[in-house]
């Protein structure tokens, strides 16, 4: 077991969680890119600068716990490192209210900037953004957020330069691999005509690929399997089938059919 699944295994047998608490927060997407980006900066906050017992970095993923599973892709790459994908923190899980409340938080966004709808609570306790979208003209921070914006392919990329550029010895195979899916995915296989890939997406692929000593890389073959993965509902139920294409209209979700 490599140093990135001991650090999820640690967090996620804590009974009780220490006085200083430090958010990775994802979008409300909880997308792959969401995902990964929250578990993998919270793993190097973690290992670079609170490994102590007064502290912890915590991934939450910004969804509630029975909707993960509609991820599948997510749930596809989580699952081929070993993850427990049912002890990690979800939005419903973890009362991010109540932890404001009673201990020292700090809040750091990844995959978005902009405070979701009922979380603007955690606004005062944000000290820092990790986002590859275009600036949204309703984000007002201020000058003392450490904010890493950069328009590339995947935030992933981001968080890859950050622990190459910072702790490269803090890279370890089942990090990396996760790392490597999510900007193979979000990037289209690296393919310059999906219009997705920029410079810092192909420079942090090729170090992956060197880390994991992938010789011949076929970028395409390895996103037409996740994006199989991504279509892949056999394993639903018929109520997640619904859930999975709940559709909105307006400001209106449809109404949910009880099974």
């Amino acid at each position: 077991m490599d140093s990135f699944l001991k650090y999820i295994l640690k967090i996620t047998a804590l009974l009780q969680l220490p006085k200083n608490v430090h958010i990775i927060l994802g979008n409300e997407s909880c997308d792959l890119d969401s995902t990964v980006s929250a578990l993998s900066l919270s793993y190097f906050m973690h290992e670079s600068r609170n490994r102590s017992e007064n502290s912890v970095a915590l991934p939450v993923l910004n969804v509630k716990k029975d909707e993960f599973d509609l991820r599948v892709e997510n749930c596809y790459v989580l699952d081929k490192i070993g993850i427990n994908r049912s002890a990690l923190f979800y939005r419903d899980t973890l009362n991010m209210k109540d932890l404001v409340n009673k201990h020292n938080v700090k809040v750091t966004l990844v995959d978005h900037h902009v405070l979701a709808s009922g979380q603007e609570y955690l606004k005062p306790n944000v000290i820092g953004i990790f986002d590859h979208r275009p600036l949204d003209p309703n984000a007002n921070w201020s000058d003392s957020i450490n904010m890493k914006m950069e328009l590339v392919g995947s935030c992933t990329t981001l968080i890859t330069n950050k622990i190459y550029s910072n702790h490269s010895n803090l890279m370890c195979p089942s990090l990396a691999e996760i790392l490597y899916d999510t900007i193979i995915f979000d990037t289209i296989g690296l393919s310059p005509q999906a219009g997705k890939v920029k410079d810092l997406d192909i420079e942090m692929s090729k170090k992956l690929e060197e880390f994991l000593q992938i010789q011949h890389p076929n970028h395409q073959t390895l996103f037409n399997k996740l994006w199989a993965e991504h279509n892949n509902v056999s394993h639903l139920t018929p109520k997640q089938l619904l859930m999975k294409d709940l559709k909105f209209v307006g400001n209106f979700v449809l109404k949910e059919t009880r099974l």
